[in-house]
């Protein structure tokens, strides 16, 4: 959205692996792609929203009993440049106890929403034992209504050890359409065609990783 430049984690990987990541959520199409993922030999990693999550603590558990991994998105997705940082530290901690309660498993994954200010990010993030990771591969899913452009654009932009940016859900005060169903659909053409090309589905934290480029994020 903002062009910004975020530091990126830059994965060594071993075969063909790729970490698909979530943003935003849980939300009702949540379930529908941890499975997808799942059926496909996959793991995901979902960067979830604290205050989404009251009612969806049955949800979280099983996707981590599945093999998923939860990282913190903050509590309320604020931008996090306009933050204070004794505010930014109180979203991550929020986030971090209601993710870790919900689940029974606590992130070691943070990720800023619109990846706005990584690096302070980072560091405070860092107090917590939380490593922040962006995306290198962007489907703009957010806001694209059209399946065949998600698919083209995550198609077109994998690699060994590519990072890929979609949303499962949206922010409490998002105006916009509540509807990842796009999303949903890309993903029944990805996955399969991901494994058709020998690609392996994995978490960020199974791919292991250090701070190391930079890249411009835009979502």
């Amino acid at each position: 959205m903002d062009g910004l430049e975020a530091v990126l984690l830059q994965l060594p990987v071993a075969g063909l692996r790729i970490a698909l990541t979530f943003d935003d959520g849980p939300s009702p199409h949540t379930e529908a792609i941890a499975d997808l993922i799942a059926g496909h030999g996959g793991a995901g990693t979902f960067f979830v929203l604290g205050d989404r999550i009251p009612g969806q603590e049955p949800l979280l558990r099983r996707m981590v009993a599945a093999g998923h991994e939860l990282g913190n998105h903050t509590y309320s997705h604020p931008r996090c440049s306009l933050l204070a940082e004794d505010a930014l530290r109180e979203e991550l901690m929020h986030a971090q106890e209601v993710i870790a309660e919900a689940s029974g498993r606590a992130p070691v994954l943070v990720r800023p929403p619109y990846g706005n200010d990584a690096e302070r990010v980072g560091a405070v993030g860092a107090g917590m034992g939380l490593a922040c990771v962006l995306w290198d591969v962007d489907p703009i899913d957010w806001r694209e209504r059209k399946v065949e452009r998600i698919v083209r654009r995550v198609l077109d932009g994998v690699h060994d050890g590519a990072i890929v940016d979609f949303h499962d859900g949206w922010p409490s005060n998002h105006t916009g359409i509540r509807d990842r169903t796009p999303t949903v659909d890309a993903l029944r053409e990805i996955l399969p065609e991901l494994v058709r090309r020998g690609y392996e589905a994995v978490t960020v934290s199974a791919m292991s990783a250090q701070p190391a480029t930079q890249t411009p994020s835009s979502s």
